[in-house]
Parts: structure tokens; sequence; C-alpha cells
């Protein structure tokens, strides 16, 4: 990027700013978020990991988790909402004094509170950027906080103020428990226990007797508690933690969350879907079937028969029944899924591992379709609603007449793994895979044949715009170019030597590649040439889709998607909702389009994403230039920028950091008299101090905005 400091008006300006700027990241600020287009379709209730679960009653509850995660339920878990946490940080903790007044900590020191029960959260001043693992208040005041690096944090007025503690440590602390205002412990890495007597003043190292991490910590009175953590370690003490005795768990899974309901009946939840429990004191644990194989982080009774445990691809289970048996409140298949195809908005098939099919024909209820395989499935694709093929692991093709009512294995005659097929009609297409394998059938699969490509590397994606022209791309920046259904491939530079992941070509000459890291490759003469188009990511693209020469959507990891509306000159991130990694994206049109990826997403939006880039707002012709204060601000995620001009004008709008560093291009054209508006998605960017300038002929112009997350 190019240093903005070489202009030193430019440098005088921002150093001017700096101070200030900074006195207010000090401030505690309201913090605002725009709502993600994209919304969940599998898994329900949404499908981020969630670490945290807390109930105010049998009724209300609130689930926090991945990429800053707030779910709610009033009807005991029945249903559950989506809230707005004004972050994208990982949430660790949440709890509620009331069912009004609450807190969540997490990744890079985050403090977050609402009083009206989730529907707008504020940002508290936090003293730390480290990540923060638990939160608890004993009443609407005083509440503690930990952390990585030793952190502790206490407030007594509700959050207002967050003063440091010293934790007299280093290692990262995960939990803690308070049995009044004043005795509390700690607990963490490498077997750590503090104990505290006056509030946290002073806090003192105890025994513990272990050097295995310990996850979570629990007490019924001033002397007597348990704490948990890895290869089943359960720790006692019966005399306020000067001697700790371990429990025989029963277990080797990594034990992340404990309480008791009485001095006898205890639950611990844990790894592999670890759910244990004792009703003697731990003198013995009994497992229990949580009837699910993924991690469970946090659990939660509200009285001796009522609790929820939380976990990993949103897993949410509820027991009435002291555990007796375990419902799982959360729905939909979390195997990953790599490919998803449409053909009309309601009609659409979603593939993945273990042979895994969805299908879904109103474009909202998916269910599953039989296969008859279990090997990975890694592309689908049809030509109409009812002619149909899949490709994947072991040389697998499967073929469908019917709408997938019916799949029939086809003989690939090889059982190489297939990373992508591609079909122009009912008779002509093509699979690809490793090593350099393509194979062409002329009469819908029936039988495939073998082409020669000189190569040995991965091939990933496939596609033809007609039963002659047709691209490879995969490994090492391969890609190269049939005009003759394959029959000879030539070899293209790409310029790269990077994986390529996916292709997607609109007619015989214009098409796009996207791949790893970040890289977005296009073309308008047929591959002859490749050019790179700039982005802000550095993580690997795994799919491409457009819809016309101008409007397109890439998706990859950690749940990023980048639109454009302009052939790729430039890219915008939209809000995903999920930090899963996104395989593979199908549109319908320019405005309903679908996303899969890993963990089960399947992720839906009927207006593109939402609004990206630039929007002309007005069409009366202002009497100046003039660019207004980005709004919100501070912000976190994302800002607006409304800019006039009074004459037709090449407008350029850039973002920099503190620093100088030109980060991205908001706007590079001309444009028509008028007022105007340009969104920035920050998502990606760390908490500080940003100047968006804007020069517009003679005009220009720099703010500051407040990132804070």
């Amino acid at each position: 990027m190019n240093d903005i400091f070489l202009n030193y008006p430019f440098k005088y300006e921002i150093m001017k700013k700096i101070l200030p700027a900074l006195f207010s990241l000090l401030l505690s600020v309201n913090i605002c978020y725009s709502q993600s287009s994209w919304f969940w379709q599998n898994p329900l209730p949404q499908g981020n990991y969630l670490s945290a679960v807390y109930f105010t009653g049998n009724n209300t509850g609130w689930a926090v988790g991945f990429t800053g995660t707030i779910i709610k339920t009033i009807n005991g878990g029945v249903n559950w909402n989506i809230q707005q946490s004004g972050t994208t940080n990982y949430l660790h903790s949440v709890y509620f004094t009331n069912d009004n007044t609450g807190w969540c900590v997490g990744n890079g020191g985050i403090i977050i509170k609402t009083t009206n029960s989730g529907a707008t959260w504020l940002g508290q001043n936090s003293p730390t950027v480290n990540a923060l693992s638990l939160v608890h208040f004993n009443d609407s005041n005083t509440g503690w906080t930990v952390g990585n690096g030793g952190v502790i944090l206490n407030t007594t007025n509700g959050g207002t103020n967050w003063i440091s503690q010293s934790s007299g440590t280093v290692q990262n602390l995960y939990a803690f428990f308070f049995i009044n205002s004043n005795i509390g412990w700690a607990e963490g890495d490498l077997g750590t226990i503090l104990v505290t007597t006056n509030g946290g003043n002073t806090w003192n190292p105890q025994v513990s007797g272990t050097t295995r991490w310990l996850h979570s910590i629990y007490f019924i009175n001033n002397n007597t508690g348990w704490t948990a953590g890895e290869v089943g370690t359960i720790l006692k003490t019966t005399n306020a933690g000067s001697t700790w005795s371990p429990q025989i768990s029963g277990t080797a899974s990594l034990l992340y969350s404990i309480q008791f309901t009485d001095d006898n009946t205890g639950y611990i939840a844990g790894s592999e879907g670890t759910i244990i429990k004792t009703t003697n004191g731990g003198s013995t644990w009994t497992p229990q079937i949580s009837g699910t194989t993924n991690s469970l982080f946090t659990i939660q009774f509200t009285d001796n028969n009522t609790g929820w445990i939380v976990g990993f691809t949103g897993i949410i289970l509820k027991t009435s029944n002291s555990g007796n048996n375990w419902t799982q409140q959360s729905s939909g298949p979390v195997n990953i899924f790599y490919s998803v195809f449409f053909t009309n908005v309601n009609t659409g098939w979603a593939a993945g591992d273990g042979g895994t099919m969805y299908n879904t024909t109103n474009g909202n209820t998916w269910g599953p379709q039989s296969t008859g395989t279990t090997n990975s499935l890694r592309s689908v694709c049809f030509v109409n609603n009812n002619t149909g093929w899949a490709a994947g692991a072991n040389g697998t093709i499967i073929k469908t007449t019917n709408g997938g009512l019916v799949w029939t294995p086809l003989p690939s005659g090889t059982t190489t793994n297939f990373y992508s097929i591609k079909f122009t009609d009912n008779s002509n297409g093509w699979a690809v895979g490793y090593p350099g394998t393509i194979v062409r059938t002329t009469n819908g699969g029936a039988n495939w044949s073998v082409q020669v490509t000189g190569s040995s590397n991965y091939f990933y994606s496939v596609f033809f715009a007609d039963n002659n022209t047709g691209w490879t791309v995969g490994f090492q920046g391969t890609i190269i170019r049939t005009t003759n259904g394959g029959t000879n491939w030539i070899n293209q530079t790409s310029g790269v030597n990077s994986v390529l992941y996916s292709a997607y070509f609109i007619n015989n000459n214009t098409g796009w590649v996207v791949g790893n890291p970040g890289r977005i490759l296009k073309t308008t003469n047929s591959g002859v040439n490749w050019v790179s188009q700039p982005n802000s990511s550095v993580y690997p693209y795994y799919s491409v889709y457009f819809v016309d020469a101008n409007t397109g959507w890439s998706v990859g990891y950690p749940g990023f998607i980048f639109k454009t509306t302009n052939g790729g000159t430039n890219w915008v991130r939209q809000i995903s909702g999920t930090g899963s990694s996104l395989f593979s994206v199908s549109f319908a049109n320019a405005n309903t389009g679908w996303i899969v990826g890993d963990a089960g997403a399947i992720l839906k939006t009927t207006d593109g994403g939402g609004v990206i880039g630039i929007q002309n707002i007005s069409a009366n012709i202002p009497d100046k230039f003039a660019v207004s204060q980005n709004f919100p601000n501070p912000f976190n995620s994302q800002t607006r920028i409304e800019f006039s001009i009074p004459v037709n004008e090449t407008v350029r709008m850039k973002v920099f950091d503190i620093l100088g560093k030109e980060l991205e291009t908001l706007v590079n054209e001309k444009l028509n008299p008028g007022s105007y508006v340009v969104n920035w998605n920050a998502t990606e960017y760390t908490s500080g101090v940003y100047f968006y300038r804007i020069e517009a002929g003679d005009f220009v112009q720099t703010s500051r905005m407040l990132l804070i997350k």
C-alpha cells in the first residue's frame, strides 16, 4: 500500500486528531451494528459455536458464542431469536442479574452490557485486550471477569468502571466462583487455583495437586467445592481449598463446565458429548446420554430438574428430569456441505460429507435425500429441476433424473477423488480431481472416458461455457483450457503459484478464478491474460459465482463473503454472521442466493447479501462539494459515509490507519452530480482510529472515525 505520510499536510492533519481520538477510546460507547442480510437456514436457530448459556428462570435465557453470536429465548428454548451484539469477537461468557440486565465478555477484552434484555448492547471500557473467559455478578453492581495472562477485573458500579486486580499469575484463567462479595476462587492453566477473602484485593495461590488445565469451578458453601478440567480431572475440597482431593470421573474427556444443584447432586459437561452426574457429592460420577459427540462447553441448571447445555456447532440440549433425558433444541445436520446448486429461487441441493445430500423445493426448508453412498460428495450440478449429478471421494459419481428422489451410482472408471463436476446439458459433462484427472461423458454419465491433461496436480474446479470451451483450475496456480471439449487441454499462465479453488465464466471470454491467499483473477480474453483483482482478504476463497458481467460473490474462510457490482474492480465484504469456512455459493438471480459450508452451514439472502459499495441517494444537484461525518461513529463492523458533488467528477475515497497506511479504496469512479453514500465494512480490522480521505477535483477532505469492538 502507499504511504500517504509522504503528503506532509495530510500527515499534519492526521496528527492533530490523534490525541482526542485516543482519549475517546477510553470512553464507554454505544456499539452500533449493521444487521446481516445473510440469514441461517441450517442449523437452526444458528450454527456458530455456543460457548455459554445463562437462564434467569425456566423460560428466559441467552446463549453466546463465536463471531459475537447472542441468541435469546423466552419460552425455555422452544424458540431462539438472534440478537445483535455489535461485535464479531468471540463471546465466551454471559451473565444476567435479572431479565433485563446482563453482560457478555470475550476475545479482545470485550465487555458488553444490556439493560433492556438484549435489545441493545453497550460497550463498556475494558482495561485489557486479553481474551476474557467468564463473567459473573453477585448483584447489579458487583462483578468480576477473568481471562488470559492472569487477568482479573472487578467492577462495583455495574461495569461503568472495570478495575484490574493483581492475580499474581500470568497463567490463563478460565473460571472463578464467588460464594459472597468477599470470598472467591479463580482457576486456569497448569492447575492454577487462586483464592481471595477480600473481594479480590489480594489473591493467594492454593495447591491443587495437578498440572492439568482447570476449566470450571463451583462451590456450594464457604468450604465445599469442585473443579474440573482436562483429561477428566475432577478435584474436590471440603476446607475452602486448603487441600484438594482428586475424584474419579470415569472419563478422559476435557471437562468444560460443572454445576451442583445441592450438596450432593452435580453435573459436568465436556468434550465428545460428555455429560456426567453425581448424586453423592462426587464420590461416584455416572455418564448420561447426551445424544451427541459434539463438545459441550457450558451447563446450567435453574432447579433440580431443569437444565441446558450448549456447545459445538450451535448445539443446545435441555433436560427437564435431572438429566435422565436430554433433548436437542437445535436442529439440522452439522455435516460439512461442500457444494450448493440452485436451478431457480425454490429448487436447490446441498451436498457434503458422508454422502450427505439435502434438497429444498421452496427455497426455505431443507430435507435429506438418500444418495446410496457414504463417500463425501464434493460437487453437485443440475441442468434442470430433475436431472443432476454429484461427484466426490473414491471416484464416486451419482445421478438423478427425478430431482433427487433416487440417486443412481455411475461407473466413473476410477477411484480418484473428484472435487468438481460440470454438465452443460443432459449429455455432456466433466469431472475433475487428483492426480490431474479429468473424465468426460457424452451420454449423461453412462460412460466416462479419461482425458489427457499432462498434469499430476490437484484439480479443484471445472467450468464449461459451452460444450467445447472450458477451464480447469487447481494446485500451484494451474489453469488449463480446452476449445474442443477436452480432447486437448492447454496450459494458461495464471501468474500465481498458489492454490486455485474455483472458476466461473459468464461467456467464452470473461471469467474469474479464486483461491489462496485471498486470490481473485479475472480474464476478458478467454484466459490468454489473467489479471489479479485487489481485495482485502488474505484468507482462501473457495467459491466464486457471477450472475452477470458486473455482479458476483466470492466466499471462503473464515466466514468471508465478498461482493462486487463492477466486475471485480472493487470487492466489498458482506457480513455473513458466521466464522465457519464457506465452501460454495449459488444464486438464482441477483438478489436470491445461498452459501454452504462447515458444520452444516446454509445461509440465504434475498437482497444480494445487503447494500454494498456506493449508492446514489439523491439526484438533486448540490451547490458545493461536501462529505459528512461517518455514521455511526464510534462504530463496530460497519459504518456509512455520505458525500455530495455538484459537478461530474472523478471521486476517490480511501481508508487509512493511524500510521497512514492505505487500507482500502471505497470509491474510485467518475460520478454524476448528486448525493451518495458508501459503506465501509471494518470487520477484519482491530479497534482504533482510522481516517477516510475524499478527493474530487480540487476538493480534498480527511475525517477521523473510531472503530471499537
